[in-house]
């Protein structure tokens, strides 16, 4: 059975948010988003890992993008538009206990002139954003 990510694209002004990772000396940054529970949809995994790694609110809107990762991991990208809430992890989420010097989750908003300059994984996500990015601004407008 392919494992699925369900990932959020969601912009505010200028800026997407990203979750800034350390994972045993690894840094790099990722879309919100994490892997779809038994009897759970993509779409409810979308928002639910998105207010557990952000504590942030939004309307689900279309997938922009479905791929697989060097893994077969199969990645389904869907645009959200963001309603409320501070970047934070959510109390109860797993980041936050799994949060540690080696180990460090940081929900954050990105200047989309930065995206250029940072490691973004998967490969698949950065690809997306450097290929279709202008589309993807226009769909949020």
């Amino acid at each position: 059975m392919t494992k699925i990510r369900a990932t959020a694209v969601v912009r505010k002004d200028d800026k997407i948010l990203m979750i800034h990772r350390l994972r045993q000396g690894w840094e790099h940054y990722t879309l919100p988003g994490g892997k779809v529970e038994k009897g759970e949809t993509v779409k409810v995994a979308v928002l639910r890992e998105l207010m557990e790694e952000t504590s942030i609110v939004a309307k689900l809107g279309e997938r922009l993008i479905s791929f697989a990762d060097k893994e077969g991991r199969e990645h389904q990208l869907f645009q959200c538009e963001y309603i409320s809430g501070e970047t934070k992890l959510s109390d109860d989420s797993v980041e936050l206990l799994a949060t540690d010097e080696n180990n460090k989750y940081e929900p954050m908003w990105v200047e989309i002139s930065q995206l250029e300059n940072l490691i973004i994984w998967p490969e698949g996500t950065k690809e997306f954003l450097k290929r279709n990015f202008g589309s993807v601004l226009e769909r949020f407008q």
